[in-house]
């Protein structure tokens, strides 16, 4: 399952409640194999079989000035062979990082570093591989391959796609619609706190993602008004957004911006692009396409 959206619209918090790092008003409103868990610690979750990867990888994800096998202890203590009658198995943590190092090709200067001493993308790996060979039958994680190079994105989603294939359930929160159509079977969009109704793959177009992390309803809209939508409908996320860009550095089309009557419905966001047209108050028609 993916959960597409731009950023600032809940994804944190909704991580934070599916996880247990903000607890819910009711245990009910998060289940977990039919047992309720909205009132459980991070803790007890991880017992019931589920995992997290956290999106900031260094000091959420990991200390960064303890070595890869403290870290692999205070995720894995509750649900793993680490601690023993309240002794720590130091050669078991050893041993989950060595053999995370090897599945996921973690590279580092020596057996046991310090998380701070590796680059973002085999860190990112090692947080990642070491949620995942604990088995979860649930793993949520929050923006898998943000900010890592081509090879470790591609280990890390392809990681994500086996572990689904095993029968686990997998929720992966992005920002990068194409990494969500690699790995999604259902994609829904976040939108001012709000999910939507998820799609099949298949049917997530990028048309219908951009209306929906625009706050509108791409069936009835696309059906009623394929042109135009006014400016005063657009989401506030859309133009933050475009906001954020420009102050980036990115292009804008020339002319007033006050002239501009409306965008198209059919806004396509990527991870780094946007594309649409705008209609001018004399009635002409300018694409655009900025990064």
């Amino acid at each position: 399952m993916g959960i597409a959206g731009v950023a600032g619209n809940g994804q944190d918090e909704l991580f934070s409640a599916l996880s247990g790092e903000r607890l819910a008003s009711e245990g009910s409103a998060v289940v977990i194999d039919g047992e309720a868990a909205g009132l459980l610690s991070v803790t007890d979750r991880r017992r019931m079989g589920a995992a997290f990867v956290p999106e900031e990888r260094l000091g959420h994800g990991a200390a960064p000035r303890m070595k890869l096998s403290e870290n692999a202890l205070l995720t894995g203590h509750a649900a793993s062979g680490m601690v023993k009658r309240g002794f720590i198995n130091k050669p078991a943590m050893l041993a989950h990082v060595d053999r995370t190092t090897k599945t996921f090709d973690v590279r580092k200067a020596k057996r046991d570093p310090e998380a701070v001493s590796l680059s973002g993308g085999n860190l990112q790996k090692f947080v990642v591989g070491r949620e995942i060979l604990r088995e979860p039958g649930v793993l949520i994680v929050n923006q898998p391959t943000w900010g890592v190079d081509a090879g470790a994105a591609a280990t890390i989603r392809q990681a994500l796609i086996d572990l689904s294939a095993r029968g686990a359930a997998v929720l992966a929160i992005s920002q990068d619609l194409d990494e969500l159509a690699e790995i999604a079977d259902r994609i829904a969009v976040m939108f001012h706190g709000r999910l939507s109704a998820p799609l099949e793959a298949a049917e997530a177009t990028r048309e219908k993602l951009g209306l929906l992390m625009g706050g509108a309803n791409p069936e009835s809209e696309v059906r009623a008004s394929p042109a135009t939508a006014s400016l005063d409908s657009l989401s506030p996320a859309i133009w933050t957004a475009i906001a954020r860009r420009r102050s980036a550095g990115s292009s804008m089309p020339t002319g007033s911006e006050a002239n501009m009557a409306a965008f198209t419905l059919g806004i396509a966001l990527s991870n780094s692009t946007v594309r649409g047209h705008i209609l001018w108050a004399d009635g002409r028609s300018s694409p655009y396409h900025f990064r």
